[in-house]
């Protein structure tokens, strides 16, 4: 395994398996929502999910 490349392997299974069989993964995140909600949070605002450290830019809530 001299030759293996850990990130091209990691970005091979993120672009071929669904999200929720890969990751942690909250159908409904009601804690998140709450607070983008308690805080006026703007739809483009970019949030990083401490838990797993993956920033994403939210589009709707």
């Amino acid at each position: 395994m001299e030759n293996f490349n850990r990130k091209k392997h990691w970005e091979n299974i993120y672009e071929n398996k669904p999200l929720e069989t890969v990751s942690w993964y909250q159908p409904n995140p009601e804690v998140s929502l709450h607070f983008i909600r308690q805080f006026n949070l703007p739809k483009g605002a970019q949030i990083i999910d401490m838990v797993e450290v993956i920033v994403f830019s939210l589009i709707s809530y």
